[in-house]
């Protein structure tokens, strides 16, 4: 008998602008009589047939014929080789984005994610997690970046690491799959040096960000952290994601939802990375502390986190 075919559902995502993607219903002859005939309201595509259409992708964007993962490497590394004479600030190295987490190649834009209720509301989220998932990094060590040290204050280059991944951008010389090459260059770009204790600032990360051609404005309220995510523009919110307050109680954020096991807890000044909304207002946030990946927040826990000692009420908008 037949194993069953691991399929996909695809929520009705909008990348800002963009096009809808629609891949039709299903074809019989894919999926075996073993597996429940999709809707056809409902978007499904199996993991080969994915890989498939994305690998035919990479091959329009860069002249392939074929594309292995190793196929892939080797064509990055080569581009990178070549650019790493280039000025370093002058000229960045352009990949394609999609495989971060884009369905389409974008050259310095990324819109967020926003979702539909064209599937159940769990699973939208569920797909909206997991697009963020591709392109997450932890300051601390994790699945998601192996060799990061140990109590580093790294959370400004780390979100701007994943700003730049999103945006299918790496500087000459630097492997955007080696996610502490990535975190520890945009360290070095935000401060001058590689020291992981120095905390970074507000200001620290829009020059660097801008020195990638990535423009951006100040946020400093909930309401214009939605009109930028509105615009397309993703957020690097600054708060605190475990506050005292003066009872004693916690301020009641994401991060005081989880265990140890689940976020790097602190009380100190915090950068994230706000990617998209769901349906529900809700937002998509990759958080270099936590240890899980992407993670939902509330708008009452955002407006929680930014409205804190030492914050801005907000952030910085990415165009």
């Amino acid at each position: 008998m037949l194993a069953r075919q691991q399929t996909t559902a695809l929520s009705n995502v909008s990348l800002g602008g963009e096009p809808q993607m629609s891949f039709g219903p299903p074809r019989a002859s894919m999926y075996g009589d073993d597996v429940q005939r999709a809707r056809t309201s409902q978007l499904i595509e199996t993991e080969e047939a994915r890989s498939r259409r994305l690998d035919r992708m990479f091959a329009d964007v860069l002249g392939a014929q074929r594309t292995t993962p190793i196929a892939r490497e080797f064509q990055f590394q080569q581009i990178a080789l070549a650019s790493a004479t280039a000025p370093r600030r002058d000229t960045s190295v352009t990949f394609d984005s999609r495989y971060f987490g884009l369905d389409q190649p974008q050259l310095r834009q990324a819109p967020p994610f926003v979702g539909y209720q064209s599937v159940p509301y769990e699973q939208e989220v569920r797909n909206l997690l997991q697009r963020a998932n591709t392109n997450f990094i932890t300051q601390e060590p994790s699945q998601w970046n192996l060799t990061a040290p140990s109590q580093n204050k790294d959370c400004g280059p780390a979100t701007l690491a994943m700003l730049m991944k999103f945006k299918g951008i790496a500087p000459p010389g630097v492997d955007p799959y080696n996610a502490e090459a990535l975190v520890r260059q945009m360290r070095i770009e935000m401060t001058g040096g590689a020291d992981h204790n120095q905390v970074t600032s507000v200001g620290q990360m829009r020059e660097a960000a801008l020195r990638y051609g990535v423009k951006s404005t100040l946020v400093q309220s909930l309401s214009e952290i939605d009109a930028a995510i509105g615009r397309g523009q993703m957020v690097a919110a600054m708060g605190v994601p475990n506050r005292r307050l003066a009872d004693g109680s916690v301020a009641q954020t994401w991060a005081t939802k989880l265990t140890p096991d689940q976020y790097e807890h602190g009380s100190q000044t915090h950068f994230v990375l706000i990617v998209g909304k769901d349906s529900r207002g809700n937002y998509i946030v990759n958080d270099p502390l936590s240890k899980i990946g992407a993670l939902r927040a509330t708008p009452q826990e955002m407006n929680t986190f930014i409205h804190a000692p030492k914050a801005i009420n907000g952030g910085i908008a990415f165009s």
